[in-house]
């Protein structure tokens, strides 16, 4: 049986940070703020004030997939990074009192050709919406725009590169209170998503 939760104990944690120490690193090869080669884990400053999502097998207690989610709302506590290469100033212009960013998706390399990974992020979405929160914000890649834009995510801003992401970043959005995106004709996706239990 799969379970869809959010990583509380300490070993819950060191899994979510080994999965990604294996994905991000080991196998592409990225170099990040907060890789620790010794414990082989990548864990940054975000991981202090995020809530980490898994899909967990609860049979062996394996974790198969995570994702990072960080709330924020108005101005308190934003960091600057978000405010300079994300823009999001102009979205709580807009209204807008919180939004969500996530981070770090990644699929154990066994379960990579399942649908686990638009599981899990299906599942995000609806998190967003059941902590009141109708922004999600993400950098992409280059080549990973494509499946974001799947989702309903657009890009919205020039790419950009910084010492800590040294390949180009793409600040993406989904906007899931956009009539458009609410609308069944148009997007049947927001709909499943909002009904749907995983």
């Amino acid at each position: 049986m799969i379970n869809f939760k959010i990583a509380t104990s300490k070993s819950e944690l060191l899994k979510v940070f080994n999965l990604r120490y294996l994905i991000y690193f080991k196998k592409m090869g990225g170099e990040f703020n907060g890789l620790n080669h010794n414990n082989e884990t990548l864990r940054d400053e975000l991981d202090d004030s995020s809530s980490i999502n898994i899909i967990s097998e609860s049979s062996k207690k394996n974790i198969l997939g995570t994702i990072r989610v960080n709330m924020y709302s108005n101005n308190n506590n934003i960091p600057d990074f978000f405010k300079s290469n994300f823009e999001v100033n102009t979205f709580l212009k807009q209204g807008y009192k919180s939004f969500i960013y996530i981070s770090f998706p990644c699929i154990h390399e066994d379960y990579e050709e399942t649908s686990l990974i638009k599981t899990l992020i299906k599942r995000t979405i609806k998190f967003s919406l059941e902590n009141k929160n109708s922004l999600i914000i993400l950098n992409s890649r280059d080549y990973l725009v494509p499946f974001w834009e799947k989702f309903g995510f657009k890009k919205y801003k020039k790419a950009f590169t910084t010492e800590t992401f040294e390949k180009i970043s793409n600040p993406m959005y989904i906007q899931l209170d956009d009539e458009k995106i609410r609308s069944n004709e148009k997007s049947a996706f927001y709909n499943q998503v909002n009904k749907q239990a995983i």
